[in-house]
Order: structure tokens, then C-alpha cells, then sequence
């Protein structure tokens, strides 16, 4: 949940200061890169963790949907990277990651009140 936090901040740290300040480019694809990393390395662990049934990962009643997305924005994110995409392709599949957190508020109830308030005053 630290590294989709993470990758929140850069998105928005990209958006906000990408053109004004060319240091901040060089951070956001540096930390961008381990985060790309880091959720690669969650795929291929979880995996491996089944055994004999890798299909598992992607069939699982609980988390097969969003392990089968998490594992769709891992490639996308690297395809993009490695044939040079521009760099609004790679920070659309950085806020795709951002969808995650639904998980994360999906298990905390406080959290998911503060959801509803926020989307019902917007709407």
C-alpha cells in the first residue's frame, strides 16, 4: 500500500511541477522505475507462491480480478518504458495503479465513509 501511496504522490508531483522545475522529472522516473520494480517483483512472487497452479494468480475467487490488473499494469508499464512511450502513456498507467487503493479502502470502514461523503458532495 506504500508503494501505490508512493506512486499517488509521484503522479502528482509529475503533474504539478514536471514543467517548471526540470529536477523533479529525474526523481519521479527514478522512484517511478523502483516502483515498477517493486510491483513486478509482487507479481512474480505471488506467482510462484501458488506452485504447480501459476493460473491460480489470476483464477483466485478473492483477488484473482485485481491480481489479473495488477499484473496488466506491471506489463503495460514496462512496454511503455522499453519502447519509449511518451511520458503521458507512462503517467496514465501510473494513476491506473492509483485504482488499487479501492482494496485498501474497501477494508477500512472510516475510510470508505469518508469515500462516500467526498464522492457525494462532488456529485
Amino acid at each position: 500500500m506504500v508503494n501505490i501511496l508512493g506512486t499517488g504522490v509521484l503522479s502528482g508531483l509529475d503533474l504539478e511541477f514536471a514543467d517548471r522545475k526540470p529536477g523533479v522529472n529525474v526523481v519521479v522516473d527514478a522512484l517511478s522505475s523502483m516502483t515498477s520494480v517493486v510491483f513486478t517483483f509482487e507479481c512474480v512472487l505471488k506467482i510462484v507462491a501458488e506452485g504447480c497452479r501459476p493460473l491460480n494468480f489470476f483464477q483466485d475467487k478473492a483477488d484473482g480480478s485485481f491480481n489479473t490488473f495488477d499484473f496488466s499494469i506491471v506489463i503495460l508499464g514496462w512496454v511503455f518504458t522499453l519502447y519509449g512511450e511518451s511520458s503521458t502513456a507512462i503517467g496514465a498507467v501510473r494513476m491506473l495503479r492509483l485504482v488499487r487503493l479501492l482494496t485498501f479502502i474497501k477494508g477500512v470502514k472510516q475510510l470508505r465513509v469518508i469515500v462516500a461523503g467526498v464522492i457525494q458532495v462532488s456529485c
